[in-house]
């Protein structure tokens, strides 16, 4: 057995062999998929919240969220390599959060984006601009989708550029470009920051 928790009153375990359901009248467990259609046979933790709300994490690694009469509604978009094995938990801290723990701390889930996982994924932004000869001279975005003009002096021409992408369930690839300084655009690497050294004067955009 791998999991025991309550679902509506019932006794629901995983195990290698599946889920289970406790069924009193016949004092036995049964296949779980008679009485949830989310009961997948890859699920090996359920962690149910207090508003009847379940996070299935499955073999994979992979979790998905659902009701508990529903079907796997959304796939929570997390790394699928970063669980603790037998230490894995899923808790609500309050009415606005759920906390996923994880091998490097903890990744909180605003309970207004479940309803909005299936949306596209945002695009990737510019996190930090900032001069390598000047630390002073830092920008930091937050997500902002237009970024402001920024002037840097012919002594700051050495830029550290870092860009992300809010949600990911697996090492971004990012290609760039910079105006003026690139004939073509990068190669995919997985890198999150790129370095640019001695950059002529003039107006430049970075993509």
């Amino acid at each position: 057995m791998l999991n025991l928790c309550r679902i509506q009153n019932r006794i629901v375990v995983t195990s290698t062999k599946g889920l289970r359901v406790y069924n009193a009248q016949h004092d036995r467990f049964v296949p779980a998929q008679t009485a949830y259609p989310w009961a997948e046979s890859s699920i090996r933790k359920i962690f149910p919240m207090p508003d009847s709300t379940l996070f299935l994490l499955r073999q994979d690694g992979s979790v998905g969220w659902t009701q508990p009469h529903g079907r796997v509604s959304r796939d929570i978009p997390v790394k699928t390599n970063q669980w603790v094995e037998d230490f894995e938990k899923i808790v609500p801290l309050d009415t606005g959060y759920i906390a996923l723990c994880r091998e490097n701390g903890f990744a909180l889930l605003p309970r207004t984006e479940l309803n909005h996982l299936g949306d596209s994924a945002p695009l990737s932004i510019i996190r930090t601009v900032a001069s390598i000869d000047d630390p002073v001279m830092s920008y930091t975005f937050q997500g902002i989708s237009t970024l402001p003009h920024l002037s840097f002096a012919y002594t700051q021409s050495n830029l550290l550029i870092s860009f992300c992408t809010p949600y990911y369930t697996q090492p971004v690839k990012y290609s760039y470009w910079l105006e003026n300084s690139m004939k073509a655009w990068s190669p995919y690497m997985t890198i999150q920051q790129k370095e640019f050294s001695n950059l002529p004067p003039g107006s430049t955009s970075f993509i």
